[in-house]
């Protein structure tokens, strides 16, 4: 990346924040060298707002979620000094939260406690203070559980809005159970979350950037960052004796996969990922069993176009003709995605 500009702006000069190099919370604005591509490290104090890419953001909250699988919860001295002041607190305040104590809050307000728990537990608080949480009606969000989105100006120091769709009169929602109406509010909760801190710390805006967030994190930005910081977050959830409960938290990971590989309606297909992604990588994605047999037939069909233009090409050449152009990369339009699922 060059250094800067004929003008003397810097090359990756960040228009939506310009003239204003702290957020309100006194964060570090792009561009800033000492923030900007470098290792995301959330033991290393504030972080560089829009300074990051995809794949540093994902490893490094992965190793940090994957603390929890060690975690005693009798939370001895020896592991409150390895995991830290915000895991053991959010370990606090999520079995403070489990046994019933604010169940007679209301639903933004409970939402937001348990926000703040699963930021100290999963992503090293880096979002606190930058999202509001509101429950919005049905109509307002057709066929969504929840969407995050910017909000601007920030005028009480957040920039990013998780909405979360309200249930209530749904009457499929008010058959579950208690614990299971509360598990699905939290899984679309932590499912917005993921989105955020994607949002919040990755560079969007220099050209490099952004069409490496694009490839990466995808349109609809479920793509393989994503998943996988989601897919950790989720297994922790669901394998850790201290989480388990009598419903399983789902993360909505495989309607999503399906959304930012195929395409819909709202978001294009993520062409870099139907050309990138291999039957390994796919199973290692953990996807429902309908997920991972469409997506396969479908890398089935891109594999076998590849091999037909190949061979095509390679009788072109014995012959000595000039092989005619063609994409091998098999992209695949929405017209090739079975059934339509948001």
């Amino acid at each position: 990346m060059s250094s800067g500009t004929p003008d003397g702006k810097p090359a990756c000069f960040h228009m939506m924040h310009a003239g204003k190099p702290l957020s309100s919370h006194g964060y570090p604005r792009p561009f800033d060298d000492a923030f900007h591509g470098k290792p995301l490290n959330i033991y290393a104090g504030k972080l560089g707002l829009y300074s990051y890419n995809p794949t540093q953001i994902s490893s490094s909250l992965i190793r940090y979620t994957e603390q929890l699988r060690n975690l005693d919860p009798k939370l001895e001295k020896g592991h409150r000094k390895r995991h830290g002041k915000r895991q053991v607190e959010g370990l606090r305040q999520w079995k403070i939260l489990e046994s019933g104590k604010y169940d007679h809050r209301d639903a933004e307000e409970f939402l937001d406690i348990y926000a703040k728990c699963f930021d100290d537990l999963f992503f090293g608080g880096v979002l606190n203070g930058f999202y509001k949480i509101i429950f919005v009606k049905p109509e307002m969000m057709p066929g969504l559980d929840g969407k995050c989105s910017w909000r601007r100006p920030f005028e009480h120091g957040f920039e990013i809005q998780i909405s979360v769709t309200n249930k209530r009169r749904s009457e499929s929602f008010r058959s579950l159970d208690k614990p299971s109406r509360r598990r699905n509010y939290i899984s679309t909760l932590i499912h917005e979350m993921v989105h955020a801190v994607f949002q919040l710390y990755c560079c969007q805006t220099c050209t490099p950037c952004n069409d490496r967030y694009i490839n990466e994190v995808g349109t609809s930005g479920h793509g393989m960052p994503w998943q996988k910081l989601a897919i950790s977050i989720e297994d922790v959830l669901n394998q850790c004796p201290v989480f388990i409960g009598t419903v399983a938290f789902d993360l909505g990971r495989s309607e999503a996969f399906c959304q930012d590989y195929c395409g819909d309606a709202k978001f294009l297909a993520n062409t870099s990922l139907q050309d990138s992604l291999t039957i390994r990588q796919l199973e290692g994605l953990k996807l429902d069993t309908w997920a991972f047999e469409e997506i396969e037939d479908l890398l089935r069909i891109r594999n076998m176009k590849r091999a037909a233009a190949r061979r095509r090409a390679a009788a072109a050449r014995r012959k000595g003709l000039k092989p005619k152009k063609g994409v091998l990369g098999g992209g695949i339009s929405k017209s090739n995605w079975p059934h339509s699922r948001h």
